[in-house]
């Protein structure tokens, strides 16, 4: 079995050490992002680059993206970025937001599941009266996927990423 095979198994982690995320993380990631409006209607393809960095603080990383977003519907390209901060602290993470705009707000808190290799979230992040609810799914060494589920009278968004490592984490 591959080792790629070995990922995907439930109850087969290939993280041996929960507390490895920081290094799991780091690096830079290319990513592809599918946002449809309902479960099934297609309405954007996103491509673009995200990189861990780390940070001055012990086990918080600088994360940031950025890309171009097609929407079906339209002939034009969007350019986007984001910023945030992981905070890892063995089995739980926090997200927090880091855009000026939003800097030091408090995104989403999650929970590791080893024997399913992913994050699943506390609790829903509430903006504007929509609902933000996520997880990350680590497939492998190399690719993980996050989905974000976003509901409320302002936005009805079902958000998926594959994340594909394009550098190796350092040593």
């Amino acid at each position: 079995m591959s080792n790629k095979e070995q990922g995907f198994q439930k109850g087969k982690s290939f993280i041996k050490d929960n507390y490895m995320f920081p290094a799991y993380f780091s690096g830079k990631w290319s990513l592809e992002r599918l946002v449809f409006q309902q479960p099934e209607v297609l309405f954007a393809k996103a491509y673009g680059v995200a990189e861990f960095q780390e940070s001055t603080a012990n086990d918080t990383m600088l994360y940031s993206e950025t890309g171009n977003v097609f929407p079906l519907k339209s002939q034009r390209a969007f350019r986007f970025y984001r910023n945030y901060l992981y905070q890892f602290d063995r089995n739980y993470l926090a997200v927090w937001l880091n855009d000026e705009i939003n800097k030091n707000v408090l995104f989403q808190e999650y929970i590791f599941d080893p024997l399913e290799n992913k994050y699943t979230p506390k609790q829903e992040h509430l903006c504007n009266k929509d609902r933000y609810t996520a997880l990350f799914k680590l497939n492998e060494i190399d690719t993980y996927f996050h989905s974000c589920k976003v509901v409320g009278p302002h936005k009805d968004f079902f958000i998926n990423t594959t994340f594909t490592r394009l550098t190796k984490p350092a040593s």
